[in-house]
């Protein structure tokens, strides 16, 4: 008999829609999320059954109602899933019917400091492996300023600042780009 259910976390209070054939009793979701979810913490996850058919394709469907009725109501942020549906049975991801992006933006990410952080530190990255240069002279400026070799220290210093006028505009937003002062900077250097 395959059902739908309903996985409940007691510490984000997050839950996780999916349904399963019904072949194994101990199925808890194969989402990424919800992966992740039960191999830090099972101990705070609960599972409850909410529909159950003979007819997977009435569960299929029932699934989807569920995960569409959460997203409508705009609680679709206090949720696991990715995805209403499942990719494997063709639910739709593309454009707006995805409930994770919205005009080409991940939704919450100004507020949810884990998705920005992880799309930050993706970005940046990608940005410095194509820039590596101006990261080096950075480093080189701190090593010679750490080393008492002022001289050096101030000629990689002016090449980092150099490189970073250079770079292309940020494509983060309304970024500035700070250009930094040698005395400023020489300053707030702190060796351990």
């Amino acid at each position: 008999m395959a059902y739908v259910y309903v996985i409940y976390d007691r510490v984000t209070r997050k839950r996780y829609i999916g349904r399963h054939n019904g072949s194994n009793p101990d199925y808890w979701g194969s989402g990424k999320i919800i992966t992740s979810v039960r191999e830090k913490r099972p101990e705070a996850l609960r599972k409850r059954i909410v529909f159950e058919s003979d007819d997977l394709d009435l569960v299929l469907q029932k699934e989807r109602e569920y995960q569409q009725t959460r997203y409508d109501r705009g609680t679709w942020d206090q949720y696991y899933n990715i995805i209403i549906g499942d990719p494997s049975e063709g639910a739709d991801m593309a454009g707006d019917r995805n409930p994770n992006y919205k005009h080409g933006g991940l939704v919450g990410a100004k507020h949810d400091p884990a998705i920005r952080a992880r799309v930050d530190k993706t970005r940046n990255s990608e940005r410095h492996s194509k820039h590596g240069e101006g990261s080096r002279h950075r480093m080189l400026a701190r090593y010679h300023l750490q080393k008492g070799n002022l001289d050096r220290a101030r000629q990689e210093f002016d090449l980092w600042q150099q490189y970073k006028r250079s770079m292309p505009a940020s494509d983060k937003g309304n970024y500035v780009r700070k250009y930094e002062n040698w005395e400023e900077w020489k300053d707030s250097q702190v060796f351990r």
